[in-house]
């Protein structure tokens, strides 16, 4: 009699051991798992960052000019996300901050605009960014004043400073194409672009896209796009 509930008191504390086992291995995988998609989650979020670039050339005489849209964009962007001061690196001006989440840095190339995509390689090559987390603003004379648009990929439409970002990266970037209107012929197109933004269109779209635009590039990192273009557009005034 002794025997038998020694054997069952044995057997159900082997039972019991097994249990322990069996839910303690599966707790282990379940921890392993998480562990494993909160590294995900954070590689995502974190460990690839954006780079937007904003297109200009460097001098007190080129701030306001139509070509340097992308340097005053960039300037805006940073202070509504409070981004770090910008510093010198990469031939070019940088800052870093986070948007949504996820790390990002703002370029300005210094390189003047017809060697852009110098400063624009230094950069993606040292943070390891890829082209689709890259973002080029620029002017854009093929569409009309204050008109937007967001794209990847594509030509660089006589612009050249897409045009050295496209020799030395590739294509495969976004554009945000930000229209400053045409002279009307190509030979003026030159002057006309390095030329300051008249008074009433810096009072009226190029205020509406400096002061209303910045806290949209939200849309932009969670990669909405269409809803980012068209409240861009929307809170313009042409």
């Amino acid at each position: 009699m002794f025997s038998f509930f020694s054997l069952k008191t044995k057997a159900f504390f082997f039972a019991k051991l097994l249990v322990m086992i069996f839910f303690a291995g599966l707790f282990t995988e379940l921890s392993t798992y998480a562990k494993k998609e909160q590294r995900q989650m954070w590689h995502d979020k974190t460990d690839t960052p954006w780079l937007l670039v904003g297109l200009g050339n460097p001098g007190e005489k080129y701030t306001r000019n139509r070509h340097n849209i992308g340097f005053l964009a960039a300037d805006e962007i940073a202070k509504e996300y409070g981004f770090s001061a910008f510093k010198p690196q990469f031939q070019g001006l940088i800052a870093q901050g986070i948007i949504e989440g996820q790390k990002g840095y703002i370029l300005k190339p210094q390189t003047y605009m017809n060697l852009s995509g110098q400063s624009v390689l230094a950069a993606c090559q040292f943070y390891k960014i890829p082209l689709e987390r890259v973002c080029v603003i620029h002017d854009d004379i093929d569409l009309e004043p204050g008109k937007i648009k967001l794209k990847q990929g594509g030509g660089h439409g006589g612009h050249n400073g897409l045009r050295d970002i496209d020799a030395r990266l590739g294509k495969n970037y976004w554009r945000l194409r930000v229209g400053v209107g045409h002279p009307g012929h190509r030979d003026a197109v030159s002057g006309y672009v390095l030329k300051d933004f008249p008074k009433a269109e810096e009072k009226g779209w190029v205020f509406d896209f400096l002061t209303q635009s910045p806290p949209l590039f939200s849309l932009l990192f969670k990669k909405e796009w269409e809803t980012f273009t068209s409240k861009l557009n929307n809170c313009i005034t042409r």
